[in-house]
C-alpha cells in the first residue's frame, strides 16, 4: 500500500511539471471514453435490444420492380396512403425470405 501512494506522489509531480502533456494525455483519455461509450450505445441500440414493436416477426419491406428500372424499396407513405387497398391487392405479391435482411 506503501508504495502505491507513493507512485501516486510521483505521478502527481510529473504531470505538474509539464502541464501541456498532462492537458493532452487528459484529453486523450476524455476522447476515448467518449468515443467508447457512443460505439457501445450505437451497438447496444442495433444489435442486442429488440425493435420497439410488439411482433417484429412480422414487418416486412415491400419492393417493386419496373421493367427497365429494377427492383426498389417502396416508401410506407405510398403503400398506405395512396394505394387503394384493392390496388394493393392487385400488385403485391409475398415472398418469404428465408434471412429477414435479404432482399427478395
Amino acid at each position: 500500500m506503501q508504495s502505491l501512494i507513493q507512485d501516486l506522489r510521483y505521478a502527481v509531480r510529473a504531470f505538474t511539471r509539464s502541464p501541456g502533456f498532462t492537458a493532452v494525455v487528459v484529453f486523450s483519455i476524455a476522447i476515448g471514453i467518449a468515443v467508447n461509450t457512443t460505439m457501445f450505445s450505437v451497438v447496444n441500440a442495433v444489435l442486442f435490444r429488440g425493435l420497439p414493436v410488439e411482433r417484429p416477426h412480422e414487418l416486412v419491406n415491400v419492393y417493386a420492380t419496373q421493367r427497365g428500372v429494377g427492383s426498389f424499396l417502396l416508401s410506407y407513405q405510398l403503400v398506405h396512403h395512396r394505394l387503394k387497398p384493392s390496388a394493393a391487392i392487385r400488385f403485391f405479391s409475398v415472398i418469404r425470405v428465408a434471412s429477414p435482411c435479404r432482399r427478395p
